[in-house]
């Protein structure tokens, strides 16, 4: 992890804040960067402050540190990630990656064609799904993580679309993902599960003027298309 993040902290004194020993954050600071007391590292809140921390002491696994808030979150990108339900296991890398590129929300949908047991994971049940983008909020050294919104049908997660309405899919006469965003300032962006989209998806993405895109005539892995259209959505947009 690039900046360590936490979601609240504890406060032993002004300005100084303990991490116990059970928290795999002392173990990270301690065994993975090896800090000592007086060593520093980058730190902040979810979708708030950052700024640099100074070891005050590590004894028995205990982090005793202090730092003062120094950077305001840096936000994100005006682009939404629509996408259908697919395993937890690849739900977690896509969760991951789109909090690493810096989207502003992620919607996750069921499709005709996905799997309902998806959307009753304890992913979701627990709200584990914060934990993962998290951790890519930290690969990225940020400490924005998008919001996230669940639907059972894509026929309820459309209207929650903002600025130009892009659906990938390469069975459509589509124009490239690239061309179609040059011109956008906020965009969503529609990604099928692994099956794809079905007829009845298509007609009702056309009925809502959703514009159909392509990353090229490969079939593309949902977390693989994910991160690539968000990738080439980014910088047609010149936001990267």
């Amino acid at each position: 992890m690039n900046i360590i993040l936490f979601e609240q902290l504890q406060e032993i004194s002004h300005e100084t804040y303990l991490i116990p020993r059970t928290d795999h954050r002392s173990k990270h600071i301690i065994r993975i960067l090896k800090l000592v007391p007086g060593d520093t590292f980058s730190m902040g809140l979810v979708n708030g402050y950052s700024g640099r921390a100074v070891v005050l002491s590590a004894e028995s696994g205990d982090v005793r540190f202090s730092w003062r808030p120094e950077h305001p979150c840096s936000g994100s990108y005006d682009v939404t990630l629509l996408v259908g339900a697919v395993r937890p296991i690849c739900m977690k890398r896509i969760l991951r990656e789109a909090a690493s590129l810096g989207i502003r929300e992620i919607i996750v949908t069921g499709t005709d064609l996905s799997e309902a047991s998806y959307l009753r994971a304890s992913i979701w049940n627990d709200e584990k799904y914060r934990g993962y983008l998290i951790d890519g909020a930290q690969q990225a050294a940020v400490t924005y993580i998008p919001e996230l919104t669940l639907s059972r049908r894509l026929d309820d997660a459309l209207d929650e679309a903002r600025g130009d309405a892009l659906v990938l899919d390469p069975r459509l006469d589509a124009v490239r993902l690239s061309e179609a965003a040059a011109s956008s300032n906020s965009a969503t962006l529609a990604v099928g599960s692994e099956r794809g989209w079905s007829d009845r998806e298509r007609s009702l993405f056309a009925q809502h003027g959703w514009k159909p895109v392509s990353l090229g005539t490969r079939i593309l892995r949902t977390e693989t298309a994910c991160a690539a259209g968000t990738a080439v959505l980014l910088s047609a947009m010149n936001l990267v």
